[in-house]
């Protein structure tokens, strides 16, 4: 499968769930296929690629209706089939939170995040319980950024992989407040972390973990030295598979705004462009909030 051609995903996705009339919700335990949890997930990984290819908007109602269903099926179902659809469910979630975001709805993101945590919490999943924190703090002011990520480094049982996501929003939220030397420490515990443990996570992305301490780290010097930054993303966007397409617009809108805070503004022009092109086909809000700030920033120069 050719993971940047849409038929070819969607027809993937297609594949991934057994033949079964999952629009009708089940009567009883014993109707539920115990394989549905396990090809629920990896119909998730598959419209995480379609996202990171295509944008949020091609996506979002497709994990939505598939929420409801698998919400459906959790409430029928017993025992240790009931606990792994709530952890499917939670993962969904999470992911559902993230479209939201990126499709500007901060909103909804909240109300579904808040329902990761809580499933999380119900099915003992430690993992997903220390990555919605890491959510959270992504999407929060730094001192309650702060609170959130350090909250979901101290869960127990959380594998190193996760903990190290909430150690680099520990670090940005240690950036924010202008803090370098914390910032330091964050991302050593985060490479730390990264160095002791395989994964897997609940993100889909979790095999690309040290890639993405490298992306937080640049973020963090970005916001308090730009130029220290710019090689930090030049590397990053060299790095990253080219299937993420929509990074690659929000990570050039990124490097576009260290130049331009740097003083580089031709190279934050020519970036920003491409950024611009990438944002427009991906619809996506986080890469149009970065360009909108861009704009500002040269019109004002």
């Amino acid at each position: 499968m050719d993971p940047i051609n849409r038929r070819g995903l969607l027809g993937a996705g297609a594949a991934a769930l057994p033949a079964l009339a999952l629009n009708v919700a089940p009567s009883a335990a014993r109707e539920i296929d115990p394989e549905l949890p396990e090809h629920w997930t990896a119909l998730l990984n598959l419209l995480s690629k379609h996202d990171d290819a295509f944008g949020p908007r091609a996506v979002q109602g497709a994990v939505r209706h598939e929420l409801r269903v698998i919400a459906e099926h959790r409430a029928v179902a017993r025992g240790e089939l009931c606990e792994a659809l709530m952890r499917v469910e939670s993962c969904w979630s999470e992911f559902s939170a993230w479209l939201a975001h990126d499709c500007g709805d901060h909103g909804g993101r909240q109300g579904l995040l808040e329902r990761a945590l809580h499933l999380a919490r119900a099915a003992d999943y430690p993992d997903m319980l220390a990555w919605a924190r890491a959510r959270q703090a992504q999407w929060a002011d730094a001192p309650m950024a702060l609170r959130a990520a350090e909250a979901g480094l101290r869960t127990p049982r959380a594998s190193a992989h996760t903990r190290a996501m909430c150690a680099t929003r520990a670090a940005y939220a240690h950036a924010r407040l202008g803090d370098a030397a914390s910032v330091e420490r964050s991302i050593a515990e985060a490479d730390h972390l990264v160095a002791t443990e395989s994964p897997p996570l609940p993100p889909p992305d979790s095999g690309m973990t040290g890639l993405l301490v490298r992306r937080w780290e640049a973020r963090c010097w970005a916001a308090l030295n730009p130029a220290r930054a710019i090689g930090m993303y030049d590397d990053i966007l060299r790095d990253q598979p080219r299937t993420w397409v929509r990074e690659q617009g929000l990570y050039l809108a990124y490097v576009a705004n260290a130049c331009a805070d740097a003083g580089e503004l031709d190279r934050a022009r020519a970036e920003g462009a491409k950024a611009l092109a990438i944002a427009r086909t991906t619809k996506s809000a986080t890469a149009t909030r970065e360009l909108k700030r861009l704009g500002a920033v040269l019109q004002a120069a």
